[in-house]
């Protein structure tokens, strides 16, 4: 891209860390780290830079995805439980957006 942009005296920025990273560095408490991560995914509401990958040093990537496995599977699925429901939909977060699901479904 950068030559490409070159001969014509272009700026360019290139992002090379992909789309929401959550970046944990070595010395972070990796259970505290990655468990956060994790259910910041589940929970990401209206949240416009939720984490959606974890970039974690190579050495601690298996501790981190036994980690991340464990907080996957706490997480309560089904309407009563708050999370996910049995039709793939989560909680919605306030009236204004319940109302305005409620009004698209009549669209349908």
């Amino acid at each position: 891209m950068a030559q490409n942009a070159a001969p014509t005296v272009k700026r360019v920025t290139q992002e090379l860390g992909g789309k929401s990273p959550n970046i944990i560095l070595e010395d972070a408490d990796l259970e505290a780290a990655v468990t956060r991560g994790v259910m910041h995914m589940y929970n990401n509401t209206d949240n416009l830079v939720t984490p959606s990958r974890m970039l974690v040093p190579r050495h601690l990537l298996s501790q981190a995805e036994s980690i991340a496995a464990a907080v996957t599977e706490s997480v309560v699925h089904g309407a009563h439980g708050g999370g996910i429901h049995d039709d793939g939909t989560g909680d919605l977060q306030n009236t204004v957006g319940q109302d305005s699901g409620v009004d698209r479904g009549r669209h349908c």
